[in-house]
């Protein structure tokens, strides 16, 4: 219930495109354990929609499957779907992607948000972004 309020609120403060989401399962993100509630903001107009999995091309996972014991088993996590990887992982990376890229305005399409996101990922550049912002944040 809290999630057309909040995207209520940023219109209000302004925000002229947001998505405001909330996995069913309660995941506060973007989910593929469970359809997704969002609501859009744009240029101050709020609209909801439900996320089905799916409408996407994702087939669910089991939330075990993206928990990790510790901070070295997130780490390794992250660098498998990096290394492109197939899985739950990368599944829900390539999502939570897709809706910054819908945010940011390169696309109004999940479907063809996913296949941005993918080409990232596969392409290496997603990687070798990380690996700069690392080196530039180690640098100081």
């Amino acid at each position: 219930r809290f999630v057309p309020m909040l995207a209520e609120a940023l219109a209000r403060l302004g925000a002229t495109r947001a998505i405001v989401a909330h996995g069913l399962d309660g995941l506060d993100e973007l989910s593929t354990t469970s359809p997704t509630h969002l609501a859009h903001v744009e240029n101050g107009i709020c609209a909801e929609e439900t996320l089905e999995l799916a409408t996407v091309g994702i087939t669910p996972a089991r939330l075990a499957d993206l928990q990790a014991a510790d901070i070295a088993e997130a780490a390794a996590m992250i660098r498998r779907v990096l290394a492109g990887e197939p899985g739950p992982c990368r599944d829900i990376v390539l999502l939570n992607a897709a809706a910054a890229l819908v945010v940011a305005g390169l696309t109004t399409d999940f479907t063809q948000a996913l296949e941005v996101a993918a080409e990232a990922v596969d392409s290496g550049r997603a990687r070798e972004t990380l690996a700069t912002l690392c080196r530039v944040s180690n640098a100081g």
